[in-house]
């Protein structure tokens, strides 16, 4: 089980909904109190089991821990340096600590009045209701959504990438510049990082700094086709015929169908 820890953050964030974000990480607030969370809930069943519906328990139990499976045994390969899980992925799961939490609550309120027996539903409701429209003004727009994540975590290379890709496609080239700049400081050996500042670089004309980034992105992923090609044309600008002419060749070899190799 690869992502273990999110059982407990996705418990802990149900009953204490805290430090939500676009891009999440594993806190430890979240997981103590989904811990504390589960040690209640289990002592709470033992001792009144003989007057509940354990059925209605274990459905609830197999509900949410199955639903949650894929998130448990997926690990985004970038999760240190980006998200290492979703909180949208909780919401059927937590169905089932709907189920759990309707059979406890019944046994216990079966002797209030109505009115009285619904405030917490609608106290619940009220909450999640206000924190979705809270944390919906992150989903305004790509930069918005970008930032609300590097905010949460400030060291989200993945977000520093997403946000200078958004900016480089809005013609704020120093802006992107600047993130994905951001996002190797994170994580140095990141080589997509590398290879979009080295397309910004070629743009700039600032041959000799592209040539620097596409060699480094080549250093931590040299199964691109593209990053080759592209060093490449930088190869040609600076009248390195026989290595862009090599580049080229080793774009082809690696994916026998780059039809922009065999044009260069």
């Amino acid at each position: 089980v690869k992502n273990l820890p999110i059982l407990f953050v996705f418990i802990g964030k149900f009953f204490i909904p805290i430090k939500l974000s676009t891009m999440p990480t594993v806190d430890l607030l979240s997981v103590a109190a989904g811990g504390a969370a589960v040690v209640l809930l289990a002592g709470v069943v033992v001792r009144t089991g003989h007057e509940l519906r354990l059925a209605r328990i274990a459905f609830g139990v197999l509900w949410f821990l199955l639903l949650l499976g894929p998130s448990l045994l997926y690990r985004h390969p970038l999760a240190d340096s980006a998200y290492q899980y979703l909180e949208h992925r909780a919401y059927l799961p937590c169905v089932g600590m709907i189920l759990i939490l309707s059979e406890l609550f019944m046994l216990n309120v079966k002797f209030l009045p109505l009115s009285a027996s619904r405030m917490p539903g609608v106290f619940i409701l009220a909450l999640f209701a206000g924190l979705a429209v809270y944390h919906s003004f992150d989903y305004k727009d790509a930069i918005t959504f970008d930032t609300a994540a590097i905010n949460h975590n400030p060291g989200n290379a993945f977000a520093y990438l997403g946000r200078g890709s958004v900016k480089f496609y809005d013609n704020d080239l120093a802006g992107a510049v600047a993130d994905y700049s951001k996002a190797i400081e994170v994580k140095p050996d990141y080589a997509q990082a590398y290879y979009n500042r080295a397309v910004i670089y070629g743009l700039l004309q600032s041959d000799r700094e592209a040539l620097a980034d596409y060699d480094r992105a080549i250093r931590y992923d040299s199964l691109k086709p593209e990053i080759f090609f592209n060093r490449g044309l930088v190869k040609w600008s600076l009248h390195d015929y026989t290595g862009s002419l090599n580049d080229c060749n080793r774009a082809i070899r690696s994916i026998p169908g780059f039809w922009a190799g065999y044009l260069q």
